[in-house]
């Protein structure tokens, strides 16, 4: 009996959080640590609120800035931990860009489809938050953009109809000393024939 009884106050506890965590979140406040760049407050029961952090903030918007400008997000990111002083891992770092708090915006709880507008002040712009996700790719992973070739995306494989890509060569000539570059054109082979 007692330990039914513990059960049922360890049931309701959770549904309680559960309920005052949503109510928090419709009330336009994150129910959770903030992001890097803000802080919570703690003041009375149910007056937390999320503030800039006045240390970060400008740093965190340099980042996004950085990245909106077309520098690449690994360049970014290694800047940020050897420089700028912000001890941030790679993952955290992408898991950071991709946050749609940083515009003003949070879902709660995550993947349940429910959107609210936060209070907080917005770091960066809607517009801006699609431009960076544009820049990463899907699901915030990097794309390497090393070389530019003409011809890429044009072209589909004659076999697996997968898209044609482009290898770049360089070949020393050590009689002559001359330095020629090739492309070679091929299958990305995408998919698995």
């Amino acid at each position: 009996m007692i330990f039914m009884m513990s059960k049922k106050e360890s049931d309701d506890k959770g549904v309680n959080a559960k309920r005052g965590m949503t109510t928090k979140a419709s009330m336009g406040w994150f129910p959770g640590t903030a992001p890097l760049g803000y802080k919570n407050t703690f003041g009375k029961k149910g007056t937390n609120t999320i503030e800039v952090d006045e240390e970060k903030f400008d740093l965190v918007k340099r980042i996004f800035k950085e990245v909106i400008k077309g520098r690449q997000a690994s360049e970014v990111w290694k800047d940020v931990f050897e420089n700028w002083g912000i001890k941030i891992s790679k993952a955290n770092f992408y898991y950071m860009l991709g946050k749609t708090f940083y515009y003003g915006e949070y879902e709660w709880p995550k993947g349940s489809g429910n959107w609210y507008v936060g209070k907080h002040k917005p770091m960066i712009t809607k517009e801006e938050f699609d431009v960076v996700q544009k820049v990463l790719g899907k699901y915030g992973k990097p794309i390497a953009r090393k070389h530019t070739f003409d011809l890429t995306g044009l072209f589909r494989c004659e076999e697996c109809g997968c898209a044609m890509t482009a290898t770049q060569k360089i070949k020393h000539y050590k009689k002559t000393g001359r330095i020629a570059i090739y492309t070679y054109y091929h299958c990305s082979k995408k998919i698995k024939k």
